[in-house]
């Protein structure tokens, strides 16, 4: 029961809110929908573009503008520059991304956790009152069935509006 008591979140999203999420996750993500989609054998081909390389990037876009003569006629020094500038964007897009990931993993795994703390009370309470009611046990036997399968893609058909449908 202690775990009633020290819940840490209590945030629910109206549904105007939640609207409100989606449709700016989805904007962004139909912005940053440029026609690219990588395998993952492109993917592991591609070179690593890490933080610590931009700066070799930088420079060397420096040097192609300040020294073109050196280039090639075929290297097209606007896409490199455009290419570069993606770059450095889409760093700043990762970065924000990745806080914003970070801050609805941290809320999906706190709520997560406490929600199946209360299951386990829920069920808990089930087990002790189960000889009171026989719907009781049933509710139980299906809550049981997720700790039971062997294969993680088995997951036993519970319908949710089904266990409010029990008389307790």
């Amino acid at each position: 029961m202690g775990t009633l008591k020290n819940n840490r979140t209590s945030k629910v999203f109206a549904a105007d809110e939640k609207t409100e999420i989606r449709d700016l996750i989805n904007r962004v993500s139909m912005c940053l929908d440029i026609g690219i989609s990588l395998t993952d054998k492109e993917r592991s081909s591609l070179p690593s573009v890490a933080k610590e390389r931009m700066p070799y990037i930088r420079s060397a876009l420096k040097a192609a503008t300040h020294y073109p003569e050196v280039l090639s006629r075929s290297f097209n020094e606007e896409e490199f520059k455009k290419d570069v500038e993606l770059t450095e964007f889409m760093h700043d897009v990762l970065l924000l991304l990745s806080d914003l990931t970070k801050k609805a993993e941290d809320i999906f795994l706190l709520a997560g956790s406490e929600s199946f703390k209360s299951a386990g009370v829920v069920r808990d309470f089930l087990k002790a009152s189960h000889k009171d009611n026989p719907a009781y046990n049933a509710v139980m036997m299906e809550m049981d069935a997720f700790f039971k399968r062997t294969n993680k893609e088995e997951k036993p058909e519970v319908p949710v509006d089904d266990v409010r449908e029990v008389e307790l």
